[in-house]
């Protein structure tokens, strides 16, 4: 007899064998948000310097795991049209191919939406949340049709529901819908957002885009142009600017870390550049406090030497306007600490 472990097993099933990259002649979908330089490489069968970690592989599945439990939600309504329905476009510069999560449309069931996570044994607590979701969708649909339209469901950090919350969004998943609506000619689709921290929900609404269509457009057409002349396309920057100056998520999690940016950790790329960033933004709340006629008990707020070096490496580093930037920026509190 032997005894069971099921840590041992559990840890050991969620290892798996990195899938072979080969040359490609398209992009996958939900490849768009990458750098122009990584799809590069990826379409091109360089092998990553930097794949995912078994840590990043257990956050994937981590991942998987709560999009079913929302995608359980759909099911049970008896909404869902179809479900990873692939999508292929052609008519782009480069062909675009992508698996869209769900299509839903139609009339609810909530008496069988009832029976049917009923059936399922979950526990108590879960199954009450269950039950009260058809309570909720019962009383804000009642009998009406909901209207045919792209769900994509994704995982994520507390800090990117966060972002959609305050009218944020996340660069390539506009373009990424917006190739599942071209590719079944829907007009409406929506990505829900889920926290793997703490299981709260934040949408966006994306409808068909002359404005998303042509971005699109010109951003493969920029990326054919690099394949055809095998020309290296240049590196992303290290910092960008989005509201505040902050690190660059397509740099931090590229899977050429090391190849392209000579870092060999997600982590050695962070401390590069985290305190370039800090002080950049503090010259930013600087210049904001200048221009409203802060007033110290030395007298009216001024810029100090450090404060225009840091205006010149803006400059230098990314051709940023420090003053333009300063109009704009919404630097976090925790940001705004003693200035230079």
């Amino acid at each position: 007899m032997k005894s069971l472990s099921l840590t041992k097993l559990w840890n050991n099933s969620l290892i798996l064998e990195e899938r072979e990259l080969k040359p490609r002649e398209y992009v996958r979908a939900s490849e768009l948000y990458k750098p122009t330089i990584d799809r590069f490489l990826t379409m091109r069968g360089v092998r990553p310097t930097n794949p995912p970690n078994e840590r990043s592989k257990r956050k994937f599945f981590a991942g998987h795991c709560w999009e079913f439990i929302a995608g359980l939600v759909l099911s049970q309504m008896g909404i869902i049209i179809d479900k990873q329905t692939e999508v292929v476009l052609e008519d782009l510069p480069i062909k675009v191919v992508g698996h869209l999560d769900y299509m839903i449309g139609g009339k609810p069931d909530y008496d069988k939406a009832t029976q049917i996570i009923k059936a399922i044994p979950l526990p108590e607590e879960m199954l009450a949340r269950f039950l009260k979701v058809i309570e909720n969708f019962r009383e804000e649909y009642g009998t009406d049709e909901i209207q045919e339209m792209v769900h994509e469901i994704k995982s994520c950090s507390h800090y990117v529901v966060e972002k959609i919350q305050n009218n944020g969004a996340i660069d390539g998943h506009d373009q990424q819908i917006n190739v599942y609506l071209r590719g079944t000619k829907t007009e409406i689709g929506i990505i829900d957002y889920c926290s793997k921290d703490d299981a709260l929900m934040a949408e966006r609404i994306i409808t068909r885009n002359q404005a998303i269509d042509t971005r699109l457009f010109n951003d493969l057409l920029e990326l054919k142009g690099y394949i055809d002349s095998n020309q290296e396309p240049p590196k992303a920057p290290l910092i960008v600017f989005e509201d505040r100056f902050q690190k660059n998520f397509g740099v931090e999690y590229s899977q050429y870390l090391t190849l392209i940016y000579g870092f060999e950790m997600p982590e050695d790329y962070r401390n590069a550049v985290q305190s370039k960033i800090a002080s950049w933004n503090r010259v930013l709340k600087r210049i904001k406090d200048v221009n409203a006629g802060v007033m110290l008990k030395t007298g009216p707020m001024k810029l100090t030497d450090k404060n225009k070096v840091a205006i010149d490496e803006m400059y230098k580093d990314g051709g940023w306007n420090a003053y333009d930037l300063a109009a704009v920026a919404n630097v976090p509190e925790e940001e705004e600490i003693t200035l230079e």
